[in-house]
């Protein structure tokens, strides 16, 4: 790659030295260069043809071809040179595409240098090493190419060929890989992943289980499930990913189900013993010292565990089971817990004898020497001595065991002295209690038994209730209770100040009253009293803050309570209404709402149009017209309002044009015509490079393609309409097609096909979208045909919103062929 890169700077610096000297400055030569570069079998390529010493050129052709096979044309994009000008043509052999530009003015152009003119799409399909891109110019005629050039003056023409320097393009196959399954086995707990390349070079990528990945042609797997293995060449190419299955085979035997055994004083030995599960296993003991014995079946004296190895021959995996032979030839050990006395905490002792020994008997007697229980346990309630004796079944050894409970049950005393009421005056009395015990606890408990006052003989009690005082001997946990009752009158008067008068547009004086309660005396206080202030019901002059006190004479105790007293004698008013005006319909209605009213004294009533006051606050199916709308309050004031509904008046529009065909570069003037613009609210236009203009009805557009203009207008009272307008730019080749479709199935521009002033006939008709996938083909029709158009779907199904390009082969009314690409865009 470096040595061609340095050859084509070589022949790039004669060609520019030559070219420089050539009539003086006054003629420049131009080169077209193409970069090398490395691809897979089915990558797409993009190749950019740049210039190199690009002054003053009038015109350029030239083609690119390849061997049969090695590629697939998918088109040229992004020329900078305007269509009218430059084109291509891919052949039906599809190894060779045709490039010609010439500037249709006479003039001529510069560019600097490297700069792109367009870009070269092509797919590899054969691996080639190298492929080679190849350049013929001037390919209608094959004679000798020729560039027409302009010298400073303007008016001499001088021809000679362009330099293109070519590109070497590495296809490279996609190598293939393999590999053998394997399965995990007690035996063998890993197995070899083995890969193999039709490239000896090639690198390798595992993939598997738990995020197992690898780089070796040979690695370890430790757990089963699928593996993937990638070989890739030279860093570029990569194989079909393979998948290959390491299995499991871990199954352990089955084990055998072993009792055991034991020995004692009457028997001496016992036979290690089991019925085989399956006659493929392998069988054998392991004793408790870990000596093998091969022999499934073995007499032994010697207790202890013994273990019986169940082996599977076919992977290798174990089990176990074990058997147990007991030695019992000892005399029972005894052991006796529960000694202790009996108490208030313990109304009974539990004995229990525990013993290492199995099988035995147990007998226990009282002092008086009788049986009281034949269980390993006694439950003892009553003090005295206890003896325990016991007995083995399985080799008649004997052991005993003596003891005695003592018991201590006597429970304190103490006496109670209480006196006093709470109520809002007194807010507590004492609790006392006397104690004859220098060894007890002390607790006075709340009336709810959830809380502990005082761990003192004496208290004090803040509330009313039943109190429990506890004295409790910390030695033997017998407990004393005793419980005295509190009295208690706490209840406060209660009531809020009410408004029994308000101030009103017929009330200058306004009523504050509290409910009469009986032994209470009442207290007012507040600017604009009028009269006494000690009954319950006061009158008031003044709006403003009023305050009570309630007290009760009998416990003393008190509630307050204060009220701001508002003045209001303007009557009624409506603070907000909703006025819905009529949909967009014929005979459409309207409603009022009524939301807010304020001033006045509540509740309100309401009236339309002077009839009867009544709660109702929404009005509906109002016709259109004037409405009065009246408010009063609970005092006869009134208020009042009109509001207008508006008649529901569908709006019309189009658009009209002088025609609805231009050239590039002309201006076409569309005007919106109303069908009624009396009730006109708002009017837009919608389309590709607008000048702002909402409101006006006629606009100036200079589209440079075809394009589709709308117009949306709304009415005062809600309704909407619309109008759209095409307008095709006409080339002088007399092939247009409109820069965007939508196929949602109104009717309108449903369809994307070609159009034009003559019915030409159409060869080819292909659509890609932005990945070079074709979407869509057609053939052998016409221009202004829109059963050839494109539906926007694929495969039968919608394709989605996106911007697709279109190349079509058109032949000539002189049977000329020619062809016409661009792009469109798909709405929904």
């Amino acid at each position: 790659m470096g040595k061609l890169y340095i050859l084509a700077l070589l022949v790039l610096f004669t060609l520019l030295n030559y070219s420089a000297g050539y009539a003086q400055g006054a003629i420049d030569s131009t080169t077209f260069i193409l970069t090398s570069r490395k691809v897979c079998v089915g990558d797409t390529i993009e190749i950019p043809v740049r210039t190199v010493h690009f002054r003053r050129v009038a015109g350029f052709q030239f083609a690119i071809s390849w061997a049969p096979g090695q590629f697939r044309f998918l088109g040229i994009s992004n020329s900078i040179f305007p269509r009218t000008e430059f084109d291509f043509a891919a052949p039906a052999s599809g190894t060779r595409v045709n490039v010609a530009w010439f500037k249709s003015d006479g003039t001529f152009s510069t560019l600097p240098d490297t700069t792109r003119i367009f870009v070269l799409r092509l797919v590899a399909l054969q691996p080639g090493n190298p492929a080679t891109l190849g350049f013929v110019t001037n390919p209608r005629d094959q004679t000798a190419p020729v560039v027409a050039q302009y010298n400073q003056v303007g008016n001499n023409i001088r021809e000679f060929p362009p330099v293109l320097i070519g590109n070497t393009i590495q296809i490279l196959p996609l190598p293939i890989v393999q590999a053998t399954p394997d399965t995990i086995t007690c035996r063998d707990p890993f197995v070899f992943l083995d890969a193999q390349s039709s490239d000896s070079l090639a690198t390798y990528a595992w993939s598997g289980p738990n995020g197992y990945s690898s780089t070796l042609a040979r690695d370890t797997a430790f757990i089963p499930g699928r593996y993937q293995v990638i070989a890739t060449t030279d860093s570029l190419c990569a194989s079909v990913p393979l998948d290959i299955v390491i299995g499991f085979d871990q199954t352990q035997p089955v084990a055998p189900t072993l009792r055991g055994d034991s020995i004692n004083c009457l028997r001496r030995e016992v036979q290690l013993g089991f019925s085989p599960v399956n006659n493929t296993l392998e069988y054998y003991w392991i004793t408790p010292q870990n000596d093998t014995l091969p022999d499934p079946l073995a007499p032994t004296n010697v207790g202890g565990t013994y273990r019986l190895i169940v082996v599977q021959p076919s992977n290798g995996c174990q089990n176990n089971a074990d058997f147990t032979v007991v030695v019992d030839t000892l005399a029972p050990s005894i052991q006796l817990s529960g000694q202790g006395q009996l108490d208030c905490r313990s109304q009974s002792v539990l004995l229990n004898a525990s013993s290492t020994s199995k099988n035995l008997s147990y007998t226990w007697r009282n002092g008086m020497g009788g049986t009281v229980s034949q269980d390993s346990f006694l439950r003892v309630n009553t003090a005295g001595s206890y003896q325990l004796s016991v007995r083995s079944t399985s080799n008649a050894c004997q052991a005993s065991k003596d003891t005695s409970i003592s018991a201590d049950t006597l429970r304190p005393s103490a006496m109670l002295d209480t006196t006093g009421k709470i109520t809002c005056i007194n807010r507590s009395t004492a609790l006392r209690a006397t104690v004859n015990s220098n060894r007890v606890e002390t607790f006075w408990i709340s009336p709810s038994l959830l809380d502990t006052l005082s761990r003192n003989a004496s208290t004090t009690a803040f509330s009313g209730g039943r109190y429990t005082f506890l004295v409790v001997d910390t030695v033997n946990g017998c407990d004393l209770r005793l419980t005295t009752t509190v009295e208690s009158d706490t209840l406060r008067p209660f009531s809020l100040i009410q408004v029994q008068t308000p101030f009103s547009c017929a009330n200058p004086t306004a009523a504050l009253a509290v409910d009469v309660l009986p032994s209470v005396t009442y207290s007012w206080s507040g600017q604009g009293i009028s009269g006494a202030n000690t009954a319950a019901t006061i009158q008031v002059n003044t709006p403003g803050q009023y305050n009570v006190v309630l007290s009760n004479a009998n416990n003393g105790c008190t509630f307050s309570d204060s009220f701001q007293l508002g003045g209001n004698t303007d009557g009624p008013q409506f603070d907000r209404i909703n006025l819905k005006q009529p949909p967009c319909a014929t005979d459409g209605r309207g409603s009022i709402g009524i939301e807010l009213v304020s001033g006045g004294v509540a509740p309100y009533t309401f009236s339309l149009r002077d009839s009867t006051f009544a709660s109702q606050r929404n009005f509906n199916n109002l016709a259109p017209g004037t409405y009065r709308i009246k408010v009063q309050d609970a005092a006869g004031c009134e208020g009042d309002t009109s509001l207008t509904i508006l008649a529901s008046i569908p709006i019309e529009v189009s658009i009209t044009a002088p025609t609805n065909e231009v050239t590039p570069g002309d201006s076409l003037q569309l005007t919106a015509v109303l069908g009624d613009s009396t009730g006109l609210a708002s009017l837009q236009w919608v389309g590709t490079n607008l000048a702002a203009c909402d409101g006006c009805n006629s606009i100036q557009v200079n589209p440079t393609r075809s394009t589709v203009y709308q117009v949306q207008v709304l009415s005062a009272n809600g309704c909407r309409s619309q109008a759209v307008f095409n307008v095709f730019v006409v080339k002088k080749d007399q092939v247009y097609a409109p820069t965007a479709f939508s196929p949602n199935g109104d009717s309108k521009n449903d369809r994307f096909y070609l159009l034009g002033k003559k019915n030409l006939k159409i060869v080819q008709f292909r659509i890609f979208d932005r990945w070079g996938n074709l979407v869509y083909e057609a053939s052998n029709g016409t221009l202004n045909d829109e059963a050839i158009g494109w539906d926007g779907t694929y495969g039968g199904k919608a394709v989605p919103p996106g911007t697709f390009v279109w190349i079509a082969e058109l032949e000539t009314e002189d049977q000329v062929l020619q062809s016409y690409s661009g792009e469109a865009v798909l709405l929904k």
